[in-house]
């Protein structure tokens, strides 16, 4: 335990480098616009996901390396334009600050700045801290990470950081085998990696520190949006915070039990984008309200106001989008359900004061937002590449998946149901309680919504079950984003229950007091009723929080450190420890085939040599590669496998065990990789755990 704990100190530096180009880069920028205490700290990933993409396009374009430099020089240049145009835009609309309080919500940046926001800073720091305990303890910071997608992750980042090239257009060029095919991919993720990476060697341990900064994220704009969302509850960020640890299920489980890295960041950074949207609607709803109660103010002066607060959200929503393209979903989904809510409900209401027409018009508008949305995802065109994706579902067990998007399960066991049964029972609590008092009836719609899309992706709903492909049809990906308005509801549910139980605490705390003063001890009851509260919270939190770091724990040993029959196992230490010791046995230009998800993958990661293949994807202009690996195993009968061998330079092959690797085996995708005779013709030159390293002599 002090050995780990002693491990991941010393990545301090690593660490500084990464939070500056997440955070530092953002927050420089929105420091200068204005925003004062928390706020820019949320949103600021946001914003350094904006800066680096844009950034990494142009110095590619212009043929210049990319790295810390040009990015500090971008960064200087939008700070000092969003100075600029924060003193252009006060001096236009100075009216803002002169407003009374109760109608400034929202209306500007700017907060007290003080200690309230230091405590709740220092607060999410504190949490973070604790919660991450489970990962710090449990792996040390060069851990591998056990999953094809981690392969693809861990390769990216050492290509930047060896080419200093970021374009995402094409950034993966040579990861597809024995091509130069290239392809799009958002890579945020891996340009923050390769800044906090002091040279490729550190790519396990950037990105193994930047995966803890995930949680970061999250949780920074839980209590951002808990604060926005919910001004009339009382200490809603911290209620907020003790109501994820009902909600294991992200940041920490997803992010670790599924490595789905760049797409975690990206639902880490929503919290805060839904913050700042209602921000900016609350300014530009005001600025309709000041304009039509002004007589002398111009039309076309509050219409472009109103535009400014909304669109004022574009660089937030672009750059989360820029972390994964699946946030535009995850945003714009539940804003669809309430915006068509919000058309038949305005419909109703028209109808009942006799506006009939405009009724009309609110109902045939929501129709026809239907229509265009079903005719998207089902019509033909290139969407149906992500729509068409097939997975057999049934209504099969369906008590279990009406279940599971209100208890957002996530394995674990019977254990992890205290923590299910709980959130369920807040969540529809919360969400009832909404409904009576008729307020944030918006929460409510866009956790249905999101519900809804969990359901698809399990069971056939038509349309619904097509549109889960955007997710790959995996639940657990939508779960993410419905995490936090699970909270927010068990948040709103905590609250009611705290006023219900008001009186019987005020009870006993008076009886406590009256106690305390027959005993002479009257001036410490204060004291003592606090303590006692603290007391139980920490009773209440504390077996929870077991309960989920339990099961977080578990989720990283099986990533991180599988055994020989778990559903993801590339290769043990013994086999880990042959790879390192490749460069000390074969020449640097060494080019090894073998299949990537049985250990070849992790050459390039861990010694800098090249594999024919890094990842498991193919590319399908590689006729080459495709035919080595159906064909590599008739390498003493067809003449064709050395004559490719031969022009690619190929020398070494990676054997290993045919396994079972997240449900298939490995030879079903990569056959001629596998019953290979190395008998003759073949020289071994290490081996490790189930794997061995050949010279291949027999092509001479």
């Amino acid at each position: 335990m002090t050995n780990s704990l002693v491990d991941w100190f010393n990545t301090l530096p690593t660490a500084v480098l990464l939070l500056s180009a997440l955070f530092g880069v953002g927050w420089l920028v929105l420091r200068a616009a204005g925003m004062r205490g928390i706020r820019p700290v949320a949103l600021a990933p946001t914003i350094s996901a904006l800066i680096l993409t844009a950034d990494g396009l142009f110095q590619a374009a212009v043929g210049k390396p990319w790295g810390w430099i040009p990015v500090m020089v971008t960064t200087a240049l939008l700070a000092l334009a969003a100075t600029t145009a924060k003193r252009l835009i006060d001096r236009w609309d100075p009216g803002i600050l002169l407003m009374p309080e109760d109608q400034r919500e929202g209306m500007t940046m700017r907060t007290d700045g003080g200690r309230a926001e230091r405590r709740l800073f220092l607060t999410v720091l504190v949490f973070w801290a604790v919660t991450a305990l489970p990962v710090i303890l449990t792996i040390p910071p060069n851990a591998v990470s056990q999953s094809g997608d981690a392969l693809y992750h861990y390769m990216q980042v050492a290509i930047i950081e060896r080419e200093d090239y970021a374009s995402m257009f094409n950034p993966n060029a040579g990861m597809f085998g024995l091509t130069s095919h290239a392809g799009f991919y958002p890579i945020v993720w891996h340009q923050v990696a390769s800044l906090g990476a002091w040279s490729w060697r550190e790519t396990l341990i950037a990105n193994n520190v930047l995966l803890l900064a995930v949680a970061l994220v999250w949780y920074l704009g839980l209590v951002y949006l808990a604060r926005t969302a919910l001004p009339k509850v009382r200490h809603a960020p911290y209620l907020a915070l003790a109501a994820s640890l009902l909600a294991p299920v992200f940041p920490w489980r997803l992010t670790y039990g599924a490595a789905l890295w760049p797409y975690c960041m990206a639902v880490a950074t929503c919290p805060a984008v839904i913050a700042m949207s209602i921000e900016c609607w609350r300014r530009a709803r005001t600025l309709m309200v000041v304009a039509a109660r002004e007589q002398n103010t111009s039309v076309w002066g509050a219409r472009a106001r109103v535009a400014m607060a909304l669109s004022a959200i574009i660089p937030f929503f672009v750059g989360s989008c820029l972390i994964h393209t699946s946030a535009a979903a995850m945003l714009l989904w539940p804003l669809f359900g309430i915006l068509l809510c919000q058309a038949v409900h305005s419909g109703i209401r028209s109808w009942r004061t006799e506006r009939r027409a405009q009724a009309a018009a609110w109902w045939i508008g929501a129709l026809l937002a239907v229509v265009a949305f079903v005719a998207f995802v089902v019509l033909p065109g290139p969407q149906q590449h992500h729509f068409g994706r097939y997975t057999e579902l049934d209504w099969s067990n369906l008590t279990t998946k009406l279940l599971i998007p209100i208890t957002l399960d996530y394995f674990g066991g019977w254990a992890i149901e205290w923590i299910e049964m709980p959130l369920a029972a807040l969540s529809l609590l919360g969400a009832a309680i909404c409904l009576w008092r008729r307020r944030n009836w918006e929460l409510v719609v866009a956790w249905i919504f999101s519900m809804s899309l969990i359901l698809a992706a399990i069971a056939p709903i038509p349309v619904l079950s097509a549109f889960t492909g955007l997710f790959y049809r995996v639940p657990h990906r939508i779960k993410a984003m419905t995490a936090v308005l699970a909270v927010l509801l068990v948040v709103v549910a905590l609250d009611a229950l705290r006023t219900w139980l008001s009186p019987l605490g005020a009870r006993a705390g008076s009886a406590l007091r009256g106690a305390l003063g027959r005993i002479g001890l009257a001036s410490v009851s204060t004291a003592v009723l606090r303590a006692g509260a603290a007391v139980a919270a920490l009773a209440v939190c504390l077996p929870i929080m077991l309960i989920g770091s339990r099961a977080v724990a578990t989720d990283v040993r099986e990533g991180y450190l599988p055994v020989h029959g778990d559903t993801r196992f590339i290769a043990d230490k013994a086999e880990l420890d042959m790879i390192r010791r490749l460069p000390d046995e074969l020449p640097d230009n060494a080019v090894v085939i073998g299949d990537p998800v049985a250990g070849t993958g992790y050459i390039p990661i861990l010694t800098g040599m090249r594999s024919v293949w890094v990842f498991p994807g193919q590319a399908a202009d590689d006729q080459d590669g495709i035919y080595l690996r159906e064909n590599f195993n008739r390498i003493h009968t067809d003449p064709h496998v050395c004559e490719l061998l031969q022009r690619h330079g190929i020398h070494y092959f990676y054997a290993d065990k045919d396994i079972v690797f997240n449900g298939n085996r490995l030879s079903k995708f990569r056959p001629g990789l596998y019953k290979v005779d190395t008998s003759s013709g073949f020289t071994l030159v290490d081996s490790g755990g189930s794997a061995s390293l050949w010279r291949i002599d027999i092509c001479g």
